[in-house]
């Protein structure tokens, strides 16, 4: 199988290695989001990037654990691992899907994961302790995320993010609290962008 292409990071995830599929087409759950998706900007403005995502995507529908397999030899061969984030653009496809990454996360237990999502009927009690999942909410999306900690898009019309929610200032180099929601307890909030 050929290997999923891994991001370097890029201006707001800063330096962390990431993997994305393609937006709104892997992303269930997006009615409330697709007209202002923010990863459809890159999509339609870098060749290059459509043709990673689209790699990606083909590679986890087909396999998802082979998929995976290639993501963690690509991951074994970097000296320092802190952060990983799961899906800048796109999101889980399946459980197999879930599944495959807490495969990955569990040969890593030194790095952080994060993943956002609108895939709130899938189970990720089977994600290990260094995966932070973090349940999207979009103005108008129905709150039927499991217990966790969740990020809130603010439209200027939200009117359900809590007051203790974290302002999220732009860079997850500067920031890094997503990483921690969950042992926090807090959620986070975004300006839609």
């Amino acid at each position: 199988m050929k290997n999923v292409k891994l991001s370097g990071g890029n201006q707001k995830v800063g330096k962390c290695p990431n993997v994305s599929l393609i937006p709104i087409k892997d992303c269930g759950n997006c009615s409330e989001c697709r007209d202002t998706c923010y990863a459809m900007k890159a999509w339609r403005q870098y060749p290059d990037t459509r043709k990673a995502w689209s790699h990606n995507s083909k590679l986890f529908r087909s396999d998802p654990f082979a998929a995976i397999q290639t993501v963690v030899n690509q991951l074994r061969k970097k000296r320092k691992l802190p952060f990983v984030r799961i899906h800048v653009a796109g999101d889980f496809l399946n459980q197999d899907h879930v599944e495959a990454w807490a495969l990955c996360a569990t040969e890593f237990p030194g790095t952080k994961f994060l993943a956002f999502t609108k895939m709130h009927e899938l189970n990720y009690d089977v994600m290990p302790s260094n995966v932070s999942i973090v349940f999207s909410q979009w103005p108008g999306m129905p709150d039927n995320a499991p217990k966790g900690p969740r990020a809130w898009c603010q439209d200027g019309t939200e009117t359900r993010i809590p007051d203790s929610a974290i302002h999220c200032p732009g860079s997850c180099e500067d920031c890094g609290m997503c990483w921690e929601l969950p042992k926090l307890g807090r959620d986070v909030y975004f300006d839609v962008h």
